[in-house]
């Protein structure tokens, strides 16, 4: 016969909980959070300046309309810094899936997006729209549907009415998709030699299709920057 002493494991329980609760901590970027090291704090700090200048450059080109990805991947790799020092911030997870939403690489921005939500912190506005982006990204459409319109519905009219355009756009495009996947076609993707593992995007063809144009950060005569990434070119 096994006996369960119910005090002690509810005692395990509620410490297990109060440890999680702990693990949970949004930690905020101020003096009392980092009293033994307030030299690492002044130079996050400092780093976060720096990133949300390249993000607000970057968001005022996506709202554009235009390329944001070299401002985004700028602010990325100054967040990035912060998230080695303090990885637990709701809103530096927030800024960091942003950018990497305006990026090539879009798909890692769900694991910081939700760790935002994990902390269950208020949050701007535009995350309920940089989520619906994540969503429409997994194919979860109809999800994203309702947290476009719940943000067009809930947040500034000011701030709704700069991501107008983008709002209507993608919600045509998940309105769409599944009609569009629903199609079978035949596709043949030819992977040409002018490909690399760089960026390379903006193509065009000259007038008579005899020429293809352009740009790339791939591998050339100067020396590449800290993210690993060349200086911008047209090839």
């Amino acid at each position: 016969m096994i006996v369960i002493d119910f005090r002690k494991t509810l005692l395990f329980l509620l410490f297990c909980s109060s440890f999680v609760m702990v693990l949970a901590q949004n930690i905020e970027f101020k003096n009392s959070n980092f009293k033994s090291n307030k030299k690492g704090l002044k130079a996050a700090q400092k780093n976060i300046k720096i990133a949300d200048q390249y993000r607000e450059s970057a968001l005022l080109n996506f709202l554009a309309m235009q390329d944001a990805r070299q401002e985004a991947e700028n602010a990325y790799l100054y967040y990035k810094k912060v998230y080695n020092f303090n990885s637990n911030n709701a809103n530096l997870n927030y800024k960091i899936a942003s950018v990497l939403l305006l990026t090539n690489r879009k798909e890692f921005a769900k694991k910081y997006l939700e760790k935002a939500i994990f902390f269950s912190v208020d949050l701007p506005d535009e995350f309920i729209f940089f989520h619906a982006m994540v969503l429409q990204l997994e194919g979860k459409y109809i999800e994203a549907i309702d947290k476009y319109e719940y943000f067009m519905q809930n947040g500034k009219k000011k701030l709704v009415a700069k991501y107008s355009t983008l709002l209507k756009k993608f919600i045509e495009e998940c309105t769409l998709a599944p009609s569009i996947l629903a199609q079978n076609q035949r596709i043949w993707v030819d992977n040409l030699a002018i490909n690399s593992i760089y960026d390379d995007w903006s193509p065009c063809l000259s007038a008579d299709g005899d020429l293809l144009i352009f740009t790339s950060n791939r591998k050339n005569d100067n020396v590449m920057n800290e993210r690993g990434f060349y200086d911008q070119d047209i090839y």
